[in-house]
Protein backbone atom coordinates (compact mmCIF):
# COMPACT_ATOMS: atom_id res chain seq x y z
CA UNK A 1 0.00 0.00 0.00
CA UNK A 2 1.20 3.89 -0.43
CA UNK A 3 1.20 6.68 1.44
CA UNK A 4 0.28 9.86 -0.86
CA UNK A 5 1.58 13.25 -0.34
CA UNK A 6 -0.88 16.99 -0.08
CA UNK A 7 -0.76 18.61 -3.17
CA UNK A 8 1.46 21.30 -3.78
CA UNK A 9 -1.20 23.63 -2.57
CA UNK A 10 -2.01 21.60 0.45
CA UNK A 11 -4.63 20.20 0.12
CA UNK A 12 -5.25 16.25 0.19
CA UNK A 13 -5.18 14.01 -2.44
CA UNK A 14 -9.70 13.21 -3.61
CA UNK A 15 -9.84 9.28 -2.34
CA UNK A 16 -13.23 9.15 -2.79
CA UNK A 17 -13.43 7.00 -6.01
CA UNK A 18 -11.00 4.57 -4.07
CA UNK A 19 -13.33 3.09 -1.29
CA UNK A 20 -12.47 -0.14 -0.91
CA UNK A 21 -14.97 -3.07 -1.38
CA UNK A 22 -15.03 -5.78 0.73
CA UNK A 23 -14.18 -7.90 -2.36
CA UNK A 24 -11.28 -5.73 -2.92
CA UNK A 25 -10.32 -5.97 0.95
CA UNK A 26 -9.76 -9.56 0.19
CA UNK A 27 -7.92 -9.52 -2.67
CA UNK A 28 -5.45 -7.28 -1.69
CA UNK A 29 -5.22 -9.89 1.86
CA UNK A 30 -4.84 -12.91 -0.61
CA UNK A 31 -1.36 -13.86 0.57
CA UNK A 32 -1.66 -12.37 4.08
CA UNK A 33 -2.17 -14.92 7.39
CA UNK A 34 -2.28 -12.28 9.73
CA UNK A 35 -3.50 -8.04 9.32
CA UNK A 36 -1.93 -5.04 12.10
CA UNK A 37 -4.77 -2.90 12.65
CA UNK A 38 -4.64 0.24 14.89
CA UNK A 39 -6.88 3.06 16.06
CA UNK A 40 -7.14 6.08 18.13
CA UNK A 41 -8.42 5.97 21.58
CA UNK A 42 -10.60 8.25 23.28
CA UNK A 43 -7.38 9.27 25.60
CA UNK A 44 -5.48 10.15 21.86
CA UNK A 45 -3.29 6.88 22.18
CA UNK A 46 -2.81 5.09 19.33
CA UNK A 47 -4.13 1.22 20.22
CA UNK A 48 -3.74 -1.87 17.54
CA UNK A 49 -3.62 -5.71 17.56
CA UNK A 50 -2.58 -8.34 15.21
CA UNK A 51 -5.41 -10.01 14.09
CA UNK A 52 -6.24 -13.56 11.64
CA UNK A 53 -7.20 -12.28 8.01
CA UNK A 54 -10.59 -14.32 8.79
CA UNK A 55 -11.40 -12.53 12.16
CA UNK A 56 -10.48 -9.00 10.07
CA UNK A 57 -13.04 -9.86 7.51
CA UNK A 58 -15.79 -11.28 10.27
CA UNK A 59 -15.08 -10.89 13.14
CA UNK A 60 -15.54 -13.28 15.95
CA UNK A 61 -14.14 -14.23 19.20
CA UNK A 62 -13.21 -17.13 21.75
CA UNK A 63 -10.92 -15.29 23.96
CA UNK A 64 -8.12 -16.23 26.41
CA UNK A 65 -5.92 -13.98 28.32
CA UNK A 66 -2.21 -14.87 30.00
CA UNK A 67 0.41 -12.66 31.76
CA UNK A 68 3.78 -13.24 30.70
CA UNK A 69 6.87 -13.65 32.71
CA UNK A 70 11.01 -13.23 32.83
CA UNK A 71 12.04 -17.19 33.04
CA UNK A 72 14.73 -16.46 35.80
CA UNK A 73 17.78 -19.44 36.33
CA UNK A 74 17.84 -20.79 39.71
CA UNK A 75 19.66 -18.20 41.06
CA UNK A 76 17.60 -15.34 39.47
CA UNK A 77 18.04 -12.74 36.85
CA UNK A 78 21.81 -11.63 37.40
CA UNK A 79 23.14 -14.77 35.27
CA UNK A 80 22.57 -14.22 31.66
CA UNK A 81 24.23 -17.55 30.70
CA UNK A 82 22.80 -19.39 33.55
CA UNK A 83 19.95 -22.26 32.44
CA UNK A 84 16.21 -20.95 32.46
CA UNK A 85 14.52 -22.88 35.59
CA UNK A 86 11.46 -21.42 37.11
CA UNK A 87 10.76 -23.76 39.84
CA UNK A 88 13.98 -23.86 41.46
CA UNK A 89 13.71 -19.92 41.54
CA UNK A 90 10.57 -20.18 43.28
CA UNK A 91 11.92 -22.82 45.72
CA UNK A 92 13.62 -19.87 47.60
CA UNK A 93 12.33 -16.93 46.42
CA UNK A 94 8.80 -15.47 46.38
CA UNK A 95 6.18 -15.31 43.12
CA UNK A 96 6.60 -11.49 43.86
CA UNK A 97 9.87 -11.70 42.40
CA UNK A 98 9.70 -12.60 39.31
CA UNK A 99 9.19 -9.95 36.61
CA UNK A 100 7.20 -9.52 34.52
CA UNK A 101 7.91 -9.45 30.39
CA UNK A 102 7.14 -5.75 30.60
CA UNK A 103 6.01 -3.21 32.56
CA UNK A 104 2.69 -1.35 33.22
CA UNK A 105 -0.40 -1.94 32.05
CA UNK A 106 -1.02 -1.65 28.03
CA UNK A 107 -3.77 -2.63 26.95
CA UNK A 108 -4.49 -2.89 22.91
CA UNK A 109 -0.92 -1.03 22.74
CA UNK A 110 0.69 -0.75 19.99
CA UNK A 111 4.23 -0.65 20.61
CA UNK A 112 4.50 -2.95 23.52
CA UNK A 113 4.50 -6.05 21.50
CA UNK A 114 7.65 -4.10 19.88
CA UNK A 115 9.72 -5.17 22.90
CA UNK A 116 9.16 -9.17 22.70
CA UNK A 117 8.32 -8.86 18.83
CA UNK A 118 10.26 -12.00 17.98
CA UNK A 119 7.97 -14.52 20.98
CA UNK A 120 4.42 -12.06 20.06
CA UNK A 121 4.69 -13.48 16.13
CA UNK A 122 5.86 -17.20 16.66
CA UNK A 123 3.24 -17.51 18.73
CA UNK A 124 0.87 -16.57 16.35
CA UNK A 125 2.36 -18.37 13.40
CA UNK A 126 3.07 -21.27 15.30
CA UNK A 127 -0.69 -21.59 16.26
CA UNK A 128 -1.70 -21.46 12.20
CA UNK A 129 0.59 -24.82 11.71
CA UNK A 130 -0.37 -26.86 14.25
CA UNK A 131 -4.58 -25.78 13.19
CA UNK A 132 -4.79 -23.86 16.45
CA UNK A 133 -5.25 -20.62 14.68
CA UNK A 134 -5.62 -17.50 16.44
CA UNK A 135 -8.11 -14.23 15.17
CA UNK A 136 -7.24 -11.74 17.43
CA UNK A 137 -3.30 -10.94 19.28
CA UNK A 138 -3.05 -7.98 21.17
CA UNK A 139 -1.81 -6.54 25.02
CA UNK A 140 -5.10 -6.43 27.54
CA UNK A 141 -5.30 -3.85 30.14
CA UNK A 142 -3.21 -6.18 32.67
CA UNK A 143 0.56 -5.87 33.44
CA UNK A 144 2.36 -7.80 30.38
CA UNK A 145 -0.62 -9.40 29.36
CA UNK A 146 -1.50 -10.98 26.14
CA UNK A 147 -5.12 -11.80 24.87
CA UNK A 148 -5.55 -14.57 22.23
CA UNK A 149 -8.67 -14.91 20.27
CA UNK A 150 -8.72 -18.76 19.16
CA UNK A 151 -10.71 -19.03 15.26
CA UNK A 152 -14.09 -20.34 16.05
CA UNK A 153 -14.84 -24.02 15.80
CA UNK A 154 -17.26 -26.91 16.13
CA UNK A 155 -16.82 -26.79 20.13
CA UNK A 156 -15.00 -30.61 20.49
CA UNK A 157 -12.59 -28.80 18.56
CA UNK A 158 -12.73 -25.68 20.37
CA UNK A 159 -11.58 -27.53 23.68
CA UNK A 160 -9.11 -29.47 21.82
CA UNK A 161 -7.50 -26.08 20.57
CA UNK A 162 -7.92 -24.51 24.15
CA UNK A 163 -5.48 -27.37 25.43
CA UNK A 164 -3.38 -27.20 22.32
CA UNK A 165 -2.86 -23.15 22.75
CA UNK A 166 -1.67 -23.17 26.61
CA UNK A 167 0.83 -26.13 25.57
CA UNK A 168 2.11 -26.78 22.78
CA UNK A 169 2.51 -24.58 19.94
CA UNK A 170 3.03 -21.30 22.28
CA UNK A 171 4.60 -21.86 25.05
CA UNK A 172 6.49 -25.19 25.32
CA UNK A 173 8.79 -24.47 22.85
CA UNK A 174 8.72 -20.66 22.53
CA UNK A 175 8.90 -19.92 26.32
CA UNK A 176 11.83 -22.08 26.65
CA UNK A 177 13.60 -20.20 23.69
CA UNK A 178 12.36 -17.07 24.43
CA UNK A 179 13.12 -17.29 28.11
CA UNK A 180 9.42 -16.40 28.95
CA UNK A 181 6.66 -18.20 30.95
CA UNK A 182 3.40 -17.53 30.65
CA UNK A 183 0.39 -17.79 33.08
CA UNK A 184 -2.78 -18.49 32.58
CA UNK A 185 -4.08 -18.18 37.05
CA UNK A 186 -6.85 -16.00 37.04
CA UNK A 187 -5.46 -13.98 39.25
CA UNK A 188 -1.43 -13.79 39.48
CA UNK A 189 -0.79 -11.00 41.59
CA UNK A 190 -2.90 -9.19 44.05
CA UNK A 191 -4.17 -5.32 43.01
CA UNK A 192 -3.76 -6.61 39.05
CA UNK A 193 -6.19 -7.23 36.72
CA UNK A 194 -6.20 -10.92 36.37
CA UNK A 195 -6.83 -13.55 33.73
CA UNK A 196 -9.83 -14.59 32.07
CA UNK A 197 -11.10 -16.53 29.48
CA UNK A 198 -13.94 -15.83 27.60
CA UNK A 199 -16.59 -18.10 26.06
CA UNK A 200 -18.68 -16.11 23.54
CA UNK A 201 -21.81 -18.25 22.28
CA UNK A 202 -23.49 -17.37 18.77
CA UNK A 203 -26.69 -19.61 17.60
CA UNK A 204 -27.96 -19.54 13.96
CA UNK A 205 -30.74 -21.47 12.08
CA UNK A 206 -30.16 -23.43 9.19
CA UNK A 207 -29.97 -20.59 6.67
CA UNK A 208 -27.08 -18.80 8.75
CA UNK A 209 -29.66 -16.10 10.22
CA UNK A 210 -28.74 -14.90 13.78
CA UNK A 211 -30.95 -16.25 16.47
CA UNK A 212 -30.32 -13.52 18.99
CA UNK A 213 -31.04 -10.37 16.86
CA UNK A 214 -34.21 -8.50 16.22
CA UNK A 215 -34.64 -6.94 12.48
CA UNK A 216 -36.55 -3.90 14.59
CA UNK A 217 -36.18 -2.86 18.24
CA UNK A 218 -38.68 -4.22 20.58
CA UNK A 219 -40.55 -0.65 21.89
CA UNK A 220 -41.16 -2.60 25.00
CA UNK A 221 -38.28 -3.67 26.36
CA UNK A 222 -37.42 -3.23 29.97
CA UNK A 223 -33.59 -1.65 29.00
CA UNK A 224 -32.64 -0.03 26.44
CA UNK A 225 -29.67 -2.99 25.65
CA UNK A 226 -31.94 -5.38 25.36
CA UNK A 227 -33.81 -3.40 22.09
CA UNK A 228 -32.26 -5.65 19.85
CA UNK A 229 -32.27 -8.98 21.24
CA UNK A 230 -34.77 -11.55 20.29
CA UNK A 231 -37.41 -13.69 23.13
CA UNK A 232 -34.45 -16.82 22.43
CA UNK A 233 -31.73 -14.50 22.99
CA UNK A 234 -33.45 -13.38 26.17
CA UNK A 235 -34.53 -17.17 27.33
CA UNK A 236 -30.62 -18.16 26.75
CA UNK A 237 -29.64 -14.97 28.84
CA UNK A 238 -31.96 -16.12 31.82
CA UNK A 239 -30.83 -19.89 31.12
CA UNK A 240 -27.32 -18.69 31.62
CA UNK A 241 -28.03 -16.64 34.80
CA UNK A 242 -30.61 -19.51 35.98
CA UNK A 243 -27.52 -22.20 35.56
CA UNK A 244 -24.50 -20.15 36.95
CA UNK A 245 -24.60 -21.72 40.33
CA UNK A 246 -24.26 -25.39 38.88
CA UNK A 247 -21.59 -24.36 36.28
CA UNK A 248 -19.10 -21.88 38.65
CA UNK A 249 -16.91 -24.91 39.04
CA UNK A 250 -16.53 -24.89 35.70
CA UNK A 251 -16.19 -21.05 35.42
CA UNK A 252 -14.26 -20.82 38.14
CA UNK A 253 -12.83 -24.26 39.30
CA UNK A 254 -10.32 -23.50 42.65
CA UNK A 255 -9.70 -20.64 45.40
CA UNK A 256 -7.74 -18.45 43.10
CA UNK A 257 -10.51 -17.97 40.51
CA UNK A 258 -12.41 -16.11 43.16
CA UNK A 259 -9.47 -13.76 44.40
CA UNK A 260 -10.32 -12.81 40.72
CA UNK A 261 -13.99 -11.88 40.92
CA UNK A 262 -13.69 -8.73 42.71
CA UNK A 263 -15.33 -5.23 42.69
CA UNK A 264 -13.66 -2.55 40.37
CA UNK A 265 -11.28 -4.98 38.34
CA UNK A 266 -14.08 -5.48 35.48
CA UNK A 267 -15.28 -8.98 36.47
CA UNK A 268 -19.02 -10.44 37.34
CA UNK A 269 -18.84 -10.05 41.44
CA UNK A 270 -22.94 -9.11 41.85
CA UNK A 271 -24.93 -12.17 39.46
Amino acid sequence: MTVEAPASNGSLPDRSQQVQSIDKVKQLLGNDDKIKVAGINCDGILRGKVMHKSKFLAPRIVELEFMNYQTPTQDGYHDPHGRHNLAAFLSSNSPSALRTLTSGSFGYSASRPIMAKTYFHDIFDMSIKLDCPIEGWHTESGQSVYEAALAVSPWDKMADNVALFKSVPSFLHFGITHGVTPCFMAKPVQGLPGNSGHIHVSLTDLEGTNAFARDTPDPNAAWSDLAYLSNTGRYFRAGVLEALPDIMPLFAPNVNSYKRLIENYCKPSAT
